[in-house]
């Protein structure tokens, strides 16, 4: 009996064998196909929302290289990143301002029609040579080594003053100004610290009738004994500058001849409870030793 030509090893014959192999190429290469087809849409879908694509990326993973990772992060944490980075920069410079503004000793407070300069004028800034002259008068109450004097200085003129000006003539004035100086010494003029006190008399008085109680101290007590003090009313609350020595001192000297020195009342401050007694003893040192230059 002639036997089969099929290999008994193997239930199937071999021409089965090869459209077996066809069919799984074409089944290859239609998953292929399908593969590509996904990709291609959802490279489609990030490019209309707006998501870059890195050649780094690979579908269905994640970036393998360093290029690729930071391109991914900066997508991811971009606003993060630049908000943290603002955050950084504004601590940074808080931090270097605070470090570099000065521990002051004491804080004064000048209002009226004079404006000490800030520019140089025959090689001298007039603001800092009234500070030098201040720090006659004042201690290193810190101990740093150094005397700082904090003049917060106020353009400001009552409304009579004003209309005087504008009666005589004068058409140069900044109101604006006035108005908004007169805003900060309404806070600044019962402020923490603030008690040594050099203003023009017409805001002596103003201040003085707005008060109910009393906001400037009687100096009679700080003067040494025996001197003749001239003071800007019977209550010796201020004591005009001109007529006491010290006001001769630099830049000083230039303060229009109606400026009166004051003493600002402990009780009357933005603190309840009033001003610390620390503050309220240099201002009072302050002025006794004003009284006393000679």
């Amino acid at each position: 009996m002639k036997e089969d030509n099929f290999d008994k090893r193997d239930p199937v014959n071999t021409p089965i064998h090869q459209e077996d192999t066809v069919n799984e190429a074409v089944s290859s290469e239609a998953c292929e196909q399908d593969l590509h087809a996904v990709e291609s849409e959802k490279n489609s879908e990030n490019l209309n929302t707006g998501r870059y694509i890195s050649e780094n990326e690979t579908y269905g993973g994640k970036p393998t290289t360093l290029k690729g990772r930071l391109e991914n992060f900066w997508y991811h944490y971009k606003w993060h990143t630049v908000v943290g980075i603002a955050l950084l920069l504004i601590s940074a410079i808080l931090f270097t301002q605070m470090a570099t503004t000065p521990e002051y000793d004491v804080n004064m407070i000048y209002a009226g029609g004079y404006t000490f300069s800030r520019q140089e004028k025959d090689g001298e800034v007039p603001y800092l040579t009234a500070l030098k002259s201040l720090a006659r008068v004042v201690y290193d109450y810190n101990g740093d080594g150094e005397v700082n004097i904090n003049l917060n200085d106020h353009y400001v003129l009552t409304a009579e003053e004003i209309t005087a000006l504008k009666e005589s003539g004068n058409t140069d004035i900044n109101e604006y100004r006035i108005k908004t100086d007169f805003e900060d010494l309404n806070t600044n003029i019962i402020a923490d610290g603030y008690h040594v006190i050099l203003m023009s008399e017409a805001v002596y008085r103003d201040y003085s009738e707005r008060y109910t109680e009393e906001l400037f101290v009687n100096l009679t007590s700080y003067a040494p004994e025996g001197a003749e003090l001239s003071y800007a009313d019977s209550t010796c609350r201020a004591v005009y500058l001109k007529d006491l020595p010290f006001g001769d001192t630099p830049e000083l000297c230039n303060l229009p001849d109606d400026t009166v020195l004051c003493l600002r009342n402990k009780t009357v401050s933005l603190t309840f409870g009033g001003s610390k007694d620390e503050d309220f003893k240099r201002g009072e040192e302050i002025i006794r030793r004003i009284l006393s230059f000679r």
